[in-house]
């Protein structure tokens, strides 16, 4: 008798660790997918805006505007500052789109602050179409229930 509780205990601690364990697996994964869909969307949207003000001849102040939804402080600077530079100095650019996210490591998550570690795949057209890697540390801040990128630096 003493022996199958022993058993059974033992088997009710293993299950109990189990789902504890896949518990805490599938709550990682639900944060990476969320991560990964914000990334997504700001670099999806960043990179169309970007686009548009290489290319057309929209006004510019509406492409600022619209940086403006999804970026905030020095790289919101750097972007306005480098369309400003484009449309006095016209040259040619790479085309870059079709944005795949293949993998996101979470550094630190700092008050409202997310630093993160993406590998992003891209189309990139210039003279024949290629796709490449790049690996970028991106910081992105949560304002008010919204996200703007705040940092995206290219990892060497």
């Amino acid at each position: 008798m003493k022996r199958n509780i022993i058993i059974l205990t033992g088997i009710i601690l293993t299950c109990l660790l189990a789902h504890r364990y896949l518990a805490y697996g599938s709550t990682s994964e639900k944060e990476y997918k969320v991560y990964e869909e914000i990334v997504y969307e700001l670099l999806s949207s960043r990179t169309s805006i970007m686009n548009r003000g290489l290319y057309s001849d929209e006004d510019i102040n509406n492409i600022f505007s619209d940086l403006e939804e999804i970026e905030r402080g020095r790289l919101l600077e750097e972007d306005i500052d480098c369309l400003r530079d484009v449309r006095a100095n016209p040259t040619d650019y790479p085309s870059v789109s079709d944005l795949k996210i293949l993998k996101v490591d979470v550094i630190a998550l700092e008050d409202n602050i997310y630093k993160l570690k993406v590998l992003t795949q891209w189309k990139v057209i210039e003279a024949k179409e290629s796709r490449e890697n790049i690996e970028y540390l991106i910081e992105i801040q949560q304002q008010e229930g919204r996200y703007f990128l705040i940092k995206l630096e290219p990892v060497e």
